[in-house]
């Protein structure tokens, strides 16, 4: 599937992003949050959900959501 927003193209088929036509590396997890959040883009995600969706067999401590 692919995301377009501002001047970016998230394609999860080919697992890249391209911002400006220029690709940009991102860290697994930090693909998984980005998918996750556009793929509810309608809504406000609360951390405990995005938690439990890109880290569901980690417990995350409460500071390193706040930042």
């Amino acid at each position: 599937m692919l995301y377009i927003f501002g001047d970016c193209c998230l394609d999860t088929a080919l697992y890249t992003l391209q911002r400006a036509g220029q690709a940009r590396r991102l860290r697994p997890k930090v693909f998984q949050v980005l998918v996750y959040l556009l793929q509810h883009h309608d809504r406000v995600i609360p951390k405990q959900e995005l938690a439990a969706h890109v880290w569901p067999e980690a417990s995350i401590w409460k500071s390193a959501c706040t930042a």
